[in-house]
């Protein structure tokens, strides 16, 4: 710590039920003092809190039980994100995989369509082009009413 000689120091600190509970049991289980547990656990929060302030390029010395707690909590969020992550990454192609399916609906579709539509003569170029600017714009607003309302799969 610092050059100063240690000498101990009394704190008085007033806690809940649950708290004290809890640290008389671990005081119990380690076989210590009340006092031992709670000077090491204000310790590994005030360890926790230097390491985690200190710049990263700093903290890659583990040797310490701060460096070590820090690096096992970092490690532990690592793995919950990457969980998180892992799932969102199945959802993701879970809905690539519903949308290629409604990519091939439409395609077969259009193609159902196109069998049973009669051509119009390419003599009347102007209403061959506006018929089909007309069905399109049906087209599109029938796709938009789906839209606006998802059919619910069973």
């Amino acid at each position: 710590m610092s050059g100063r000689t240690q000498r101990p120091h009394h704190v008085q600190v007033y806690l809940g039920t649950d708290l004290y509970e809890r640290i008389l049991r671990e005081a119990a289980v380690q076989r210590r003092s009340v006092s031992e547990c709670v000077r090491e656990a204000l310790e590994e929060v005030y360890a926790i809190r230097a390491e985690l302030t200190r710049p990263l390029e700093e903290s890659s010395d583990e040797s310490s039980a701060g460096g070590r707690l820090a690096h096992r909590l970092l490690t532990e969020l690592e793995e919950r994100l990457s969980g998180g992550l892992s799932r969102q990454l199945g959802e993701i192609c879970r809905l690539g995989d519903r949308l290629r399916r409604l990519e091939a609906m439409a395609d077969r579709q259009y193609i159902s369509l196109m069998l049973y539509l009669p051509d119009v003569s390419s003599e009347d170029g102007e209403a061959q082009l506006a018929s089909a600017n007309r069905r399109y714009e049906t087209w599109i607003r029938a796709v938009d009413m789906l839209l606006e309302t998802p059919k619910q799969r069973p």
